[in-house]
């Protein structure tokens, strides 16, 4: 996809992001990045809360809630980690330790996979409780100033919200443990705002 200055955050969110927050419902791992130049507008598209300007983060979250409110054949657990990647280094951008580096480690329960043990991770039941928890860590984000941005980007932030999904079990299969638990869904929405591409000097 294409778009000029005159596009519009949510005509942006249509094209670029509704798939993948239905691959989330689906089981999947989404993934949206943005990347470019610095003053470009990639934290703009993708992380904006402006009234009337909201970025892809703010959208695709309140849609995720949305569609669990209004879905009442299943229940849901969610939850959030948010980390910064500077000088090849992740920083966990939800805590409050005063050494906030994490280390990436292969998954032993899930073959392929990678995770990050002692990250923070924080149950959610809103895009209220989310928007708040990125607020929270961007403010911790390392920028510095550049001829061509006096606030750019120097790490690169990565936003993950986890939804799980079972489906409701009826009132009369409480207690039959005989009754089909049916399947579980475990999807996952990762947002990725890279820093800018050129360095500090310039």
């Amino acid at each position: 996809h294409c778009f000029d200055q005159d596009s519009a955050q949510d005509d942006v969110y249509e094209r670029i992001a509704r798939d993948t927050v239905d691959d989330v419902f689906q089981g999947y791992h989404g993934l949206i990045f943005v990347y470019g130049q610095t003053g470009t507008g990639k934290t703009y598209t993708l992380c904006c809360q402006e009234e009337g300007n909201e970025g892809i983060l703010y959208n695709s979250v309140v849609e995720i809630f949305a569609r669990i409110q209004q879905d009442r054949d299943h229940e849901y657990e969610c939850s959030l980690q948010f980390v910064q990647i500077y000088n090849e280094i992740i920083q966990d951008l939800l805590t409050n330790s005063k050494s906030p580096v994490v280390q990436l480690r292969d998954d032993p329960e899930n073959d392929g996979a990678v995770y990050l043990p002692g990250c923070t991770t924080v149950p959610v039941s809103s895009a209220g409780e989310c928007l708040k928890y990125y607020l929270q860590g961007d403010k911790r984000r390392t920028t510095g100033e550049t001829l061509m941005n006096y606030c750019s980007s120097r790490s690169h932030t990565v936003f993950m919200l986890d939804v799980h999904k079972r489906p409701r079990m009826r009132k009369e299969d409480v207690d039959n443990h005989d009754a089909p638990k049916g399947d579980v869904k475990q999807g996952r929405l990762i947002l990725v705002d890279l820093a800018g591409s050129e360095k500090v000097k310039k």
